[in-house]
């Protein structure tokens, strides 16, 4: 089996309707390459969105376990046990 693609012995007829069907692949290339780049972006765009959104609360829950205040420091405590309250009867 031998496969030749030469265009000198083409006629004119052929080398046209090559032609024109390389450039329909090229075009074709060319949108389905732009669509791969616009669905990529728009991909690593809402990827971005929702890790800037996770930080976002996470930042928030760590600021909210903050509690700020006044305290003072004793150093001996006179400790004194609660009894339970009695009731009049013996």
């Amino acid at each position: 089996m031998n496969i030749s693609f030469t265009t000198r012995n083409s006629s004119l007829l052929t080398r046209i309707v090559f032609t024109l069907i390389a450039a329909v692949i090229v075009v074709l290339g060319f949108f389905f390459f732009a669509v791969a780049l616009v669905a990529g972006a728009l991909l690593t765009a809402v990827i971005g969105i929702r890790l800037w959104w996770r930080m976002r609360k996470l930042k928030q829950q760590t600021n909210a376990d903050v509690v700020e205040g006044e305290y003072r420091v004793i150093d001996q405590a006179e400790v004194r046990p609660v009894l339970p309250p009695q009731s009049g009867k013996s």
